[in-house]
């Protein structure tokens, strides 16, 4: 395990078997709303990459994704990444990361939908994205 900290959350996590259950997710979903929330995750910034590989999560793929119209051409997501390894120090369900757009929040709901082989966390995102994805 590794000590990552990011602003006040200092975490345990181990990087490979994060990264393995990633890859060894289920298919993708291929609704438009999943879409267009993979196609904005591929044009975030350096931060956000940073934020992610420091924690050896999937952008593209998170444990749970919801998303809400709202005005305009937008779409807000609401979802969680799941992270092997344990949090030392760093508030519950607070948001209080915000990495660019992103809005993150520690959580330990139990919610986790990859195969992890020891203790998890996830990591509670919402975000507001344009509609890259134009529907005839």
């Amino acid at each position: 395990m590794t000590d990552v900290t990011i602003q006040h959350w200092h975490l345990k996590v181990d990087h490979e078997a994060t990264k393995k259950a990633y890859q060894e997710a289920d298919e993708q979903c291929i609704c438009l709303e999943c879409q267009n929330f993979r196609e904005a995750s591929a044009q975030l910034d350096d931060a956000i990459l940073q934020f992610a590989t420091q924690l050896g999560i999937d952008l593209m793929n998170p444990c749970r994704l919801s998303a809400f119209e709202v005005e305009g051409d937008a779409v807000m997501y609401a979802g969680h990444y799941c992270v092997q390894g344990e949090i030392i120090q760093g508030e519950i369900d607070a948001w209080d990361i915000i990495v660019g757009q992103h809005c993150f929040a520690l959580t330990q709901e139990g919610d986790v939908t990859k195969e992890f082989s020891g203790e998890t966390f996830e990591i509670s995102f919402e975000v507001v994205f344009p509609k890259v994805l134009v529907t005839k």
